[in-house]
């Protein structure tokens, strides 16, 4: 794990001295009045000051109180100076001291120095204009985290669409025929490719905004044709498919609370283009002809989805997650027959689909 420290300078972690010179990366020169700050406890080895003030030793940031508590705890038990957690631009300090003198903090480096491991979690720097984060294992030095990260997220899954509506119109003004949906659940593949940024709000609730553009296979529409709009005439049997992409404005909302998953909830609106096509119709019986068929057409319509779930933290980059989402493609059109004079064709003024999607996160 990393611990995230808030620094002064990213530049190879150096400070300057009262009188302008630059001090080595593991050695922090510091002058000045009392109440001074050691960002880390493997700087304490080098330190040097021409201060006699107080010195405390920023030992790490967290996100969780209750991580941050527990690492005050390991501190406590290992170091007889007392140990605080201070809440600093919505991160929890962890800061140990008072120090009296440069003799004692130098003296830590001396005692059983080794890093105090905690449950793991993705940590970001106090929220200040230098900050650094050193890696309490090995004390490397590395680059500058912002308040923001880019995300991008992968989600694929399988959804189920339960659509189709009975209609009645004249496809001529001597021909009007019904179509009897057949409504049963069909499973199609869905996915999504998620780009934004993610930035923390508490503690404990990080939110992220970005663009999705998603797609789906095809949805099949299948049921039963009757001539004149008759129930006795049902000569015929009918199919055609909807394929689903939008592209929408996607928020989610995450809750860090310290626990091995976190929750999660998702929106989005957007664009939907829903593509009707490949509609076909076959006799029921020998004696009865085919009718011609509806043409293929993309309707553009609004688009909405809602989500939860939960992911974990795999590492510093990467998270990993399942959740449940809710989508409503909008409206779908076929496009008219030949010979056909009224109206359009079969068209959907709604498609719902209920999913399962597993997501894999990158954090930059």
């Amino acid at each position: 794990m990393r611990l995230t420290y808030s620094g002064i300078s990213i530049f190879a972690a150096v400070v300057l001295t009262s009188s302008g010179s630059i001090a080595s990366p593991t050695s922090h020169r510091v002058s000045g009045a009392g109440g001074q700050t050691i960002y880390g406890l493997s700087n304490t080895k080098t330190f040097i000051s021409s201060s006699h003030g107080k010195f405390y030793i920023q030992a790490g940031s967290f996100r969780s109180v209750k991580n941050a508590n527990r690492y005050k705890v390991e501190l406590s038990k290992k170091y007889s100076y007392r140990v605080i957690v201070k809440k600093q631009h919505g991160y929890q300090v962890v800061l140990l001291g008072p120090i009296s003198s440069v003799a004692a903090v130098r003296a830590l480096s001396g005692s059983d120095n080794r890093p105090v491991f905690v449950k793991q979690e993705t940590i970001e720097p106090i929220h200040q204009k230098h900050s650094v984060i050193i890696g309490d294992k090995d004390g490397i030095v590395a680059p500058v985290a912002r308040p923001w990260a880019w995300v991008g997220t992968i989600s694929a899954g399988p959804v189920s669409a339960n659509g189709g509506e009975t209609q009645t119109f004249f496809l001529t003004p001597d021909i009007t025929k019904t179509y009897v949906a057949q409504k049963s659940s069909k499973a199609l593949a869905s996915g999504e490719l998620f780009l934004g940024v993610q930035r923390s709000f508490s503690s404990q609730l990080q939110g992220q905004l970005g663009l999705a553009l998603a797609a789906t296979s095809n949805a099949k529409m299948q049921g039963i044709i009757w001539d004149d709009a008759d129930p006795e005439f049902d000569n015929y049997s009918y199919q055609y498919k909807v394929q689903h992409s939008r592209v929408a404005l996607k928020g989610k909302l995450i809750a860090d609370q310290g626990y091995w998953l976190m929750p999660w909830l998702s929106g989005s609106v957007g664009v939907g283009f829903n593509r009707a096509h490949s509609f076909s119709n076959t006799p029921l019986f020998f004696e009865a002809l085919p009718n011609n068929n509806f043409s293929d057409n993309t309707k553009t319509s609004f688009t909405y989805t809602l989500g939860a779930g939960v992911q974990k933290t795999l590492n510093q980059h990467w998270q990993a997650g399942l959740g449940y989402e809710f989508a409503d493609w909008g409206k779908s059109q076929l496009g008219r027959a030949v010979g056909q004079t009224l109206n359009s064709g079969l068209a959907l003024s709604h498609l719902y689909t209920n999913g399962i999607l597993f997501n894999l996160t990158y954090l930059a």
